[in-house]
């Protein structure tokens, strides 16, 4: 009987481009041929653009992918979190419901 193989999940809540991201994708790169892999995250996911950032080469093929829902308050990097949410948006103050 040949051995288990093991079953590891990665999660990352939001794959922009930054040192978690590099983190993330280091990871399913490393482990894509030693286990089954299932990746979660709540945005979009381009493996293109990912591999090219963080010069990996994760499969599609190789790994599992499930969407996460995205968590309340969680912001995209395209949205416009520093205007609403930043100092100079409101008097370095912050507004309940504005972020």
């Amino acid at each position: 009987m040949p051995p288990l193989q093991p079953a590891i999940l990665v999660g990352h809540p939001w794959m922009g481009r930054g040192g978690s991201e590099a983190t993330a994708m280091g990871a399913l790169d490393a482990l894509q041929d030693l286990a089954k892999v299932t990746f979660t995250t709540a945005s979009p996911v381009d493996w293109d653009s990912l591999n090219a950032a963080y010069g990996t080469r994760v499969s599609p093929e190789g790994i599992t992918f499930r969407p996460a829902p995205r968590l309340p308050g969680t912001v995209s990097a395209g949205s416009n979190w520093s205007a609403r949410c930043g100092r100079r948006g409101h008097r370095g103050r912050w507004r309940p419901g504005a972020c």
